[in-house]
């Protein structure tokens, strides 16, 4: 068991000396539990992304650069830490020239903000290859057990239901996920604009489409919620347009919270 342990170890190390933006050396002088160390670094690193992702979006869209600056440091030091040293130069070559926010230029510390997200997620897209064993055939049962462990941190998703799941069933069950955080966007774009303009009764065909998404991936909280709005309101010339905005805003922040934990698990793509 040992040995079988102490192999997967080595094998992981040879497939992380291939990705060219990691620091080769470094990691190949790492001993053992130096190694194991190291690993729970990049999956730190890949886990905090999204949320410093989504702040620097948030504070570059408000021409906020000063602390865009801050977020971008931020991405820097986990990258320094997980001695990805290919993509630290790249940023420290270019960064000076935005220290001056007064004199920034919007448009081309754009495309530098785009530059890093782009190399950023193609090196933590391999990373994720390698550390949560997924290949053609999908993932290698050690790898479900810590993609259930790690799902256990939401607790929005009933973790008795992601326990019972069988390793055939927790693919589906993650391209259910994907599924769900790929199409929020739109449902709540339509679910947004019915409610504005008062077609209620298209809101309401909305709110099933995300019922139905939220049982899939065993939401049973939110699940609940959605439901008992649908009840409440099927009648739709009684609906209080007041009360029901309180809700939809409530929901959909809940739900997009949501969203952003799941993404920030990194879960692999998996095929059936």
């Amino acid at each position: 068991m040992g040995k079988e342990k102490s192999d997967a170890a080595i094998d992981k190390r040879e497939q992380l000396l291939r990705i060219s933006d990691l620091n080769m050396e470094t990691i190949q002088n790492f001993n053992d539990k130096q190694f194991q160390g190291y690993v729970e670094t990049l999956i730190s690193a890949i886990n905090i992304f999204p949320l410093q992702r989504d702040k620097l979006e948030s504070a570059f869209r408000d021409k906020d650069y000063a602390l865009a600056l801050q977020w971008m440091n931020s991405i820097r030091n986990r990258l320094s830490q997980i001695h990805a040293d290919n993509i630290v130069k790249e940023y420290d070559k270019h960064i000076h020239l935005y220290q001056d926010i007064t004199a920034v230029r919007h448009e081309k510390m754009k495309v530098f903000v785009d530059y890093l997200f782009s190399m950023v997620n193609m090196l933590y897209a391999d990373v994720q290859r390698v550390l949560y064993d997924v290949d053609a055939e999908g993932p290698k049962s050690g790898a479900l057990v810590k993609i259930k462990e790690r799902l256990y941190t939401i607790t929005e998703l009933n973790a008795k239901k992601i326990e019972a799941l069988t390793e055939e069933q927790i693919i589906p069950y993650i391209e259910n996920l994907s599924a769900f955080q790929e199409n929020l966007n739109a449902q709540e774009n339509g679910l947004r604009g019915s409610f504005k303009i008062k077609q209620y009764a298209s809101m309401l065909r909305w709110l099933s489409q995300i019922e139905e998404a939220l049982v899939k991936i065993h939401a049973d909280n939110l699940t609940e919620d959605c439901r008992n709005q649908i009840k409440q309101n099927k009648d739709i010339n009684g609906i209080r347009h007041e009360r029901l905005e309180i809700f939809v805003n409530y929901f959909m922040t809940s739900l997009n919270m949501l969203a952003t934990d799941i993404t920030s698990l990194n879960l692999p793509k998996l095929k059936r």
